[in-house]
């Protein structure tokens, strides 16, 4: 099968010549396409980061708390709950120190011991668990006004 050829007339004399094809827009989309994969590749590295510590600290803190949800019928699923906690922990511990081995055991050991439930309620109150509540740093409060 031939080509689609036009003919052109020029100075009487006619003339084949092929139909234009453009493949400016082809090569652009592959330029487009490159950059934006690179951008997104650059944006997703910055945005996944993360500065979590802490996070196996929690999950065993978690673990200890959905366990004695369950004891105390406050969760009917312990192996959802479990796994809720698994993920909601990639964000570590507040602060921006790892509770040593130490202290993780002994809040867990605070948390298996109440038989009310309240530590596992609110772990930050038990004496035992008082690393989650985040220290403030000296250059956090604010001048408060003051000039």
């Amino acid at each position: 099968m031939l080509p689609n050829l036009s003919v052109i007339s020029i100075g009487g004399q006619s003339s084949p010549s092929p139909k234009r094809v453009c493949y400016a827009t082809p090569m652009r989309t592959r330029q487009s396409s490159a950059l934006f994969a690179l951008l997104s590749t650059a944006f997703l590295g910055l945005a996944c980061g993360t500065d979590a510590v802490g996070v196996e600290a929690c999950r065993k803190i978690e673990d200890a708390r959905c366990t004695r949800f369950h004891g105390c019928a406050l969760v009917a699923d312990l192996a959802a709950c479990q796994r809720f906690y698994r993920d909601q922990c990639l964000g570590g511990v507040p602060g921006k120190v790892t509770p040593n081995a130490s202290q993780v055991n002994s809040c867990v050991a605070a948390i298996n011991a109440d038989a009310s439930c309240g530590v596992a309620k609110a772990p930050e109150q038990a004496k035992a668990c008082a690393f989650l509540v985040p220290v403030p740093s000296a250059g956090s409060a604010g001048a408060g006004g003051a000039k």
